[in-house]
């Protein structure tokens, strides 16, 4: 899921969302794909995720959650 998110991948990311796979899984630098799609500002995947109930408050190993990131970027 991290990895279709980073590519912008937006019907695979679905469709594993679709497969049960695992919305809140964090990567080695505590990432999640919701990290991932703020950082690359993939309106379209970040939407998929919060339908899906993502959780916006899961810290990366820098302390960061999802919500952080969107702050800073805007």
């Amino acid at each position: 899921l991290i990895i279709a998110t980073k590519l912008g991948r937006r019907m695979i990311v679905k469709y594993l969302i679709r497969k049960n796979a695992n919305i809140n899984y964090q990567d080695e630098f505590g990432n999640t794909s919701l990290h991932y799609a703020i950082e690359i500002g993939d309106k379209y995947i970040i939407d998929i995720l919060s339908f899906y109930h993502c959780d916006i408050n899961l810290k990366n190993k820098e302390g960061k959650s999802p919500l952080d990131l969107a702050i800073e970027t805007s």
